[in-house]
C-alpha cells in the first residue's frame, strides 16, 4: 500500500506530514503522524464524480504546454460544442479522428498561463490557401495550407503580452470550402493543437498518445493533468496507483496561488483528503514525479449517509401538471419569505420531493413544453419560433405511453401547445381551450379534468397532462385574490381587461409605469397564482378521493418564469436569467411520505420524460439528453454534478452547475455569476474568476456537443437507420399562423405570434 504525504492546508507555512506505511491505505489530510487513521471501509464513502469514466473533463499539459486532441471527446470544451463557432463535427480522416470546419472560420478558447510563445496545429484543408490566426484580436500571421486534405503541421510565434492568464479567444481563418471525397463540403480538418513555450515538444505527425483508456490514466513526469471540480464540503480523491513514480496533487482556487495538497508514494489504493478545499470550485492538478505512473479508478468520493429509501411502488398512472409562467421563487417551498399564498401546493409539496434547482430549457412556452414531452433540447426538436412545429420525426410522451396501453388525455390552456404546432399527437382525449374557444381559467380546467377522471376507461392506466394558463398574461384574477396583495384603491393603466397586450407595451416602452403601477402589476400576477392554487388543490384532492393519488406518479412544474424588472424588463421571452428559467419541479412518487425530501440537485425539464419512463420500468433511450431523477428521488444524498444547459432561439446559451452559471450571448460576450452569493445575477465575475469561467465554458461546450442536433434523416422513420437507440434525425417544420390562430394568441398577450411579445 502507498504512503501519503500531505501538505498542511495552511495559508502561511507549507508544512508536511508523512503517513508511514501501514497495512491499510492511508488517508491524506491528517496532522498527527502516529494517529493517521486507516482508510475507512469502502461502504463509508461513495463516488461523487468518476474521473476515470469522464475523460472529457480532463485537461492535459505536456512539458507545460496545452495539448488539444480534436479527435478526443474533451476537445468540445474549447469550441462551445460547435455552437456559433464554425466547428461542424468529427470525421475519420487519414486514419485518425479530426474535427471539421465547414465555412472557413472557426473560433475556440484556449487556457494559458501567459508564458506560451508558440502555437502549433496539425491541419488540412480541402483546397490550397492560407491559414490566418488571431489571438485576443491580435493577428499572429499566416501559413500556407496544401489543400487536398493533406494533414501537416503549421506553427505560429506568439508575441509576449498576447496571451493572458485564463481563457484566450483564438480565431482560425482558412480557405473557402470545397468537396473532399468521403467528407463532403469542408474548409479545414484539424487533428491537434499545441500551445507552449517551444515547438520542440509538440506531438509528431500521428495522433497524440492516448492519456486515458477504459483501464485508467497514464502519467509521466512531463505530463500534468487537471480537472476542475465544484467540491462538496467533505471530499477525497481516491484511486489505485501502479508504477514506480510518486504522484503529486495540487489545488487552486480563483484568486489564490496553487497549493500542494499531498503526494502518494508506492503502489496500491490511495485516498487524499480534500476537506481544506471543500465547498469551493477547485482546479486539481495531478502529475507523476521520477517515473511513470498508471492510475485507475480515479474518482472524487464523499461520505455516505443513511442509505436509500425503500423502492417506491411502480406507478399505475402518470400526471404531469404544468402551471404556465410560474416562477419558482413565488412559492414558499422555494422561497419561504414569499408573500404568495398557495396552501394547496404547499400541502402537496409536504408529501412529495422538491427538486431544489430546476430550470426550463427555454424562456417561453412552445420550446419548453416540446422538451418536456419529447426529452429533446430545443435545438434538437427545433420548435423554437412562433411558426415552428414539433416535427413529425419527434416522438412525444403521449405517443410512447399510448403504445404501451395507456389512456392519454390532455387539457391545455395555451394556444401554442396545440395541434396547430404539432402537439396533438398521441392523445386518446385532447382539449385545447384556446383553439376551441373555451374559457381557460383554472376552475374550468379543474372541472373538466375531474369529469374525465370519472369517465375514463377504469381498466387501463392513464397519462394525464394538465396545462393551466392562469399566471400567464393577461393577469385577471378575481377581485378577492387581488385584494390579498394590493388592497388599496387603484385607477391606473394596469388593467388587462382594457388591453391584453399591456405587458408588451410596457416592455417596448410605449407605456411607462409609476411605482404604484408596478405594485399593481405584480399583485395581479400573485393573485393569479393564489387563485390557481384553489383549483390545483381540487384536482389533487379529486385524485385522492378516487383512490388514484397513491397509485399515480405526479409531476408539478412550469414552462418558464416571469420577470418583474429583475433585469430591467417584464414578462418573458427575452433573456436566460434565473427569473425566467427557474421553475418549480415537485415529484410525488407512489408511496407518499416515505419519499418526501428536498433534493439538492440541478435538473431540467429534459429530465422529466426519462424520470417517467424509469419510474414505469421502461428503458430510457441512451440518446436522450436528460437523465432520470429516480436515483436521487429514492436517495437524495446520492446527488452528483448535473450541469444543465438552456437557451433562447439561436442567440443565447446558458450553463448552470451548482452555484455557478454562465451566460453566452452569441459566441462573444460571456457573463459569469455566483448564484449562491448573487442569486439575482447582478455581479458579472467573468473578468475576475478565470477558473470558474473556464470550467463553466468547458461544460457548456461539452453539453452542447452532447446535444448537437441531427438534422439530415438518413433513412425513413423516426431515427437514423431506423434504430430507436439513436436520436431522431429532425428537419425543422413550420406552419402558417392564420388570422384565427393569431387572434387567439393575441388574446393571450402574444403580439402577433411574436415571442418577444411575452409568450
Amino acid at each position: 500500500m502507498p504512503s501519503v504525504v500531505t501538505a498542511e492546508p495552511s495559508r502561511t507555512a507549507a508544512t508536511e506530514q508523512v503517513a508511514a506505511p501501514m497495512a491499510q491505505t492511508r488517508v491524506a489530510g491528517t496532522t498527527d503522524e502516529p494517529a493517521v487513521p486507516p482508510r475507512p471501509a469502502a461502504a463509508a464513502r461513495r463516488t461523487y464524480l468518476d474521473l476515470s469514466a469522464r475523460p472529457e473533463l480532463l485537461e492535459a499539459r505536456s512539458h507545460q504546454a496545452l495539448v488539444v486532441d480534436f479527435g478526443a471527446p474533451g476537445a468540445h470544451r474549447y469550441t462551445l460544442g460547435g455552437w456559433q463557432t464554425g466547428w461542424s463535427g468529427e470525421v475519420e480522416w487519414a486514419e485518425t479522428l479530426v474535427e471539421t470546419v465547414a465555412s472557413g472560420r472557426a473560433r475556440l478558447w484556449l487556457p494559458a498561463t501567459g508564458d506560451e510563445r508558440e502555437l502549433v496545429l496539425r491541419i488540412a484543408s480541402a483546397r490550397p490557401g492560407r491559414l490566418r490566426v488571431r489571438v485576443n484580436g491580435r493577428e499572429l500571421g499566416s501559413a500556407a495550407l496544401r489543400g487536398g486534405g493533406e494533414l501537416h503541421g503549421v506553427a505560429f510565434p506568439v508575441p509576449p503580452e498576447t496571451l493572458r492568464t485564463g481563457d484566450n479567444e483564438v480565431i482560425l481563418d482558412g480557405p473557402p470550402a470545397a468537396v473532399l471525397q468521403g467528407v463532403g463540403s469542408v474548409s479545414m480538418l484539424i487533428d491537434w493543437l499545441w500551445l507552449g513555450t517551444s515547438g520542440d515538444h509538440a506531438p509528431g505527425p500521428g495522433p497524440p498518445p492516448a492519456l486515458v483508456t477504459p483501464r485508467g490514466l497514464t502519467l509521466t513526469d512531463q505530463l500534468h493533468v487537471t480537472w476542475t471540480v465544484d467540491l462538496p464540503r467533505q471530499a477525497w480523491l481516491e484511486g489505485d496507483l501502479t508504477g514506480p513514480a510518486r504522484l503529486e496533487l495540487s489545488a487552486q482556487r480563483d484568486g489564490e496561488a496553487p497549493e500542494r495538497v499531498g503526494t502518494v508514494q508506492g503502489e496500491g489504493s490511495f485516498a487524499i483528503d480534500l476537506a481544506a478545499f471543500g465547498d469551493r470550485l477547485v482546479r486539481l492538478a495531478l502529475h507523476a514525479v521520477a517515473g511513470d505512473a498508471f492510475v485507475s479508478r480515479l474518482r472524487i468520493t464523499v461520505p455516505t449517509t443513511g442509505g436509500a429509501r425503500p423502492p417506491a411502488p411502480r406507478p399505475d398512472n402518470v400526471l404531469v401538471f404544468l402551471i404556465d409562467t410560474l416562477r419558482a421563487d413565488k412559492l414558499r417551498v422555494y422561497r419561504p419569505s414569499s408573500r404568495v399564498q398557495t396552501p394547496g401546493l404547499d400541502r402537496f409539496a409536504s408529501g412529495a420531493s422538491v427538486i431544489s434547482r430546476a430550470r426550463a430549457p427555454e424562456n417561453w412556452t412552445k420550446p419548453s413544453v416540446a422538451t418536456l414531452l419529447s426529452g429533446l433540447m430545443p435545438w434538437q426538436h427545433t420548435a423554437t419560433g412562433g411558426d415552428s412545429v414539433v416535427p413529425s420525426a419527434v416522438r412525444l410522451l403521449p405517443e410512447m405511453l399510448r403504445e404501451r396501453g395507456f389512456t392519454t388525455a390532455a387539457f391545455i390552456a395555451n394556444g401554442y401547445v396545440s395541434d396547430r404546432f404539432g402537439f396533438g399527437r398521441g392523445w386518446s382525449f385532447y382539449r385545447n381551450y384556446i383553439r376551441e374557444g373555451r374559457r381557460s381559467t383554472a376552475d374550468r380546467v379543474a372541472a373538466d379534468v375531474l369529469e374525465w377522471l370519472d369517465r375514463r376507461p377504469p381498466d387501463r392506466p392513464f397519462f394525464l397532462y394538465v396545462h393551466t394558463i392562469d399566471p400567464h398574461v393577461p393577469y385577471r384574477p378575481p377581485a378577492a385574490f387581488v385584494q390579498m396583495y394590493d388592497p388599496e384603491p387603484y385607477r391606473g393603466p394596469v388593467d388587462f381587461s382594457r388591453d391584453s397586450l399591456l405587458l408588451e407595451n410596457i416592455k417596448i416602452g410605449r407605456l411607462r409605469l409609476t411605482e404604484r403601477d408596478r405594485v399593481r402589476l405584480e399583485a395581479l400576477y400573485d393573485g393569479e397564482i393564489s387563485f390557481h392554487d384553489v383549483h390545483f388543490a381540487a384536482i389533487v384532492d379529486g385524485l385522492a378521493q378516487r383512490g388514484l393519488l397513491d397509485r399515480t406518479l405526479v409531476v408539478i412544474t412550469a414552462d418558464h418564469g416571469e420577470e418583474f424588472w429583475d433585469h430591467g424588463s417584464v414578462g418573458h421571452g427575452h433573456s436566460v436569467h434565473e427569473e425566467l428559467l427557474r421553475v418549480p419541479l415537485i415529484v410525488r412518487l407512489p408511496g407518499g411520505v416515505e419519499h418526501v425530501a428536498r433534493v439538492e440537485v440541478d435538473a431540467s425539464l429534459a429530465d422529466v420524460l426519462p424520470t417517467i419512463l424509469d419510474a414505469l420500468g421502461e428503458p430510457v433511450p441512451s440518446w436522450m439528453p436528460g437523465r432520470s431523477l429516480l436515483p436521487e428521488l429514492r436517495d437524495p444524498d446520492r446527488w452528483s454534478p448535473r450541469p444543465q444547459v438552456a437557451g433562447f432561439m439561436d442567440g443565447w446559451r446558458a450553463l448552470a452547475e451548482g452555484r455557478w452559471k454562465l451566460i453566452h450571448r452569441g459566441a462573444h460576450g460571456a457573463m459569469l455569476f455566483d448564484l449562491r452569493a448573487d442569486p439575482g445575477e447582478r455581479q458579472d465575475l467573468a473578468g475576475s474568476h478565470p477558473i470558474a469561467l473556464r470550467h463553466t465554458r468547458a461544460l457548456l461546450g461539452l453539453e452542447l456537443a452532447r446535444t448537437r442536433p441531427t438534422r439530415r434523416a438518413r433513412t425513413a422513420g423516426r431515427s437514423p437507420s431506423g434504430d430507436p437507440s439513436q436520436p431522431p434525425a429532425v428537419e425543422p417544420e413550420r406552419t402558417t399562423i392564420d388570422p384565427q390562430t393569431e387572434a387567439q394568441l393575441r388574446a393571450l398577450g402574444y403580439a402577433g405570434g411574436n415571442v418577444g411579445g411575452g409568450p
